[in-house]
């Protein structure tokens, strides 16, 4: 529970001043809390007291009296949010700020406690997100990227990064995977050797034959 004193009027109207402690006193004398420097105010003038997340305001035989909603108080009385508080020539907005309790969980019936039924295999792997790249692939892609090494398509070979005194015919071709290899030349003995076979071929049929 938060509990304030709202300033209702003068020059410091609707500031606000914190009661931290469960006995807050209000007076003159240095033992108080607050201490308004007011002739109209007791030395021990009344006493703000929070117990059981329950407000009190009890005077301490004050003088000119403590008031509750323009009524005056004589004996300990429980206050609300909103209620007046008049002590001498000051006047207090009591102000009230509960914390949230929290609900207690609602009791499952014997059919809502039964055990859900766990989903198929096949529907729990459609159902899983694909993964996304973990962090250190992440950074290795930013780093390669950063670095000029990633993985693009090569660099096509211009005029100027051309080697000195290197032809077109001595590069292979570009996006092949090798240059293509130049047709061997004919061995000029092949043709006499068919020749000579010829020849031997036709001596040995026009030799005379044995009647």
């Amino acid at each position: 529970m938060k509990l304030s004193l709202k300033v209702a009027q003068g020059v410091h109207e609707g500031k606000l001043i914190p009661v931290p402690v469960a006995q807050f006193l209000i007076g003159r004398e240095e033992s108080c809390q607050l201490r308004p420097a007011s002739p109209a105010v007791s030395k021990r003038h009344c006493a703000i007291q929070v117990r059981s997340d329950k407000v009190y305001v009890r005077d301490i035989g004050s003088t000119n009296g403590t008031f509750i909603n323009d009524q005056q108080i004589t004996q300990e009385v429980e206050v609300q949010h909103g209620d007046r508080l008049k002590i001498g020539p000051l006047e207090f907005v009591i102000q009230i700020e509960k914390s949230a309790t929290a609900k207690p969980a609602a009791k499952l019936s014997p059919s809502e406690q039964a055990v859900t039924p766990k989903p198929a295999v096949a529907e729990t792997l459609a159902e899983k997100p694909k993964s996304s790249p973990s962090h250190e692939e992440e950074s290795e892609q930013l780093a390669a990227m950063l670095l000029g090494t990633d993985d693009g398509p090569p660099e096509p070979i211009t005029a100027d990064k051309i080697p000195a005194g290197t032809t077109v015919f001595e590069l292979p071709a570009i996006g092949q995977e090798g240059a293509k290899e130049q047709p061997k030349p004919k061995d000029p003995n092949e043709g006499n050797t068919s020749n000579a076979a010829a020849a031997i071929l036709k001596k040995y049929m026009q030799r005379p034959r044995s009647t």
